[in-house]
């Protein structure tokens, strides 16, 4: 009985590192599609990469990361963001 405890609790705990892992590694994708101004886009990639980690455990989130991430880098164009709405470049700290 205690053998299948001490089991269950490795069990549980590599989900836990493994869904962690996942997560970290979907913050690439995110940080990508946010640059770009595609926040939704990189929402779904970090979901899709925690998920991946879930279910296919730390190699699964490995590849779910490296493909959301080429996807975002090879196949989104970045949003223009709206006329009139000023920039940092258009800013100035002088009075």
């Amino acid at each position: 009985m205690e053998e299948a405890a001490k089991e269950l609790g490795f069990q549980i705990g590599q989900l836990m590192v493994s869904t962690l892992f996942g997560f970290v590694l979907g913050c690439a994708p995110l940080l990508i599609a946010d640059h770009k101004r595609q926040r939704g886009l990189g929402v779904g990639a970090l979901l899709i990469c925690t998920g991946a980690g879930y279910r296919l455990d730390l190699v699964g989130a490995l590849v779910a990361c490296a493909i959301c991430t080429l996807a975002v880098v090879f196949l989104v164009k970045p949003k223009e963001l709206p006329t009139g709405i000023p920039t940092v470049d258009h800013i100035s700290a002088e009075p």
